[in-house]
């Protein structure tokens, strides 16, 4: 509840980006879209991502063919157009 608290907070001020490894699995379909593969993601989605209205930006599989590293953001302008990894 932390990361969604400190989220909110920062809501007010404007746009928020969040990045990094999430280690949740969820099957991306598009930037809006994803189906969770069990409870605790399903939560995830539903009050963090959905609830706050943010979006995931990476559509690039980074761990074998699944996506664990988010970038996720209010922005619905940003996109990632290339993705290295080091």
């Amino acid at each position: 509840m932390a990361c969604r608290d400190s989220t909110l907070a920062a809501l007010s001020e404007g746009d928020v980006l969040l990045f990094g490894d999430f280690n949740m699995h969820i099957a991306w379909s598009s930037i809006k879209t994803g189906v969770p593969t069990d409870s605790n993601v399903a939560w995830f989605m539903e009050n963090f991502i959905h609830g706050l209205g943010i979006l995931q930006h990476n559509m690039h599989n980074t761990r074998g063919n699944r996506i664990l590293d988010y970038v996720l953001s209010t922005c619905d302008k940003c996109t990632i157009s290339k993705f290295t990894s080091i």
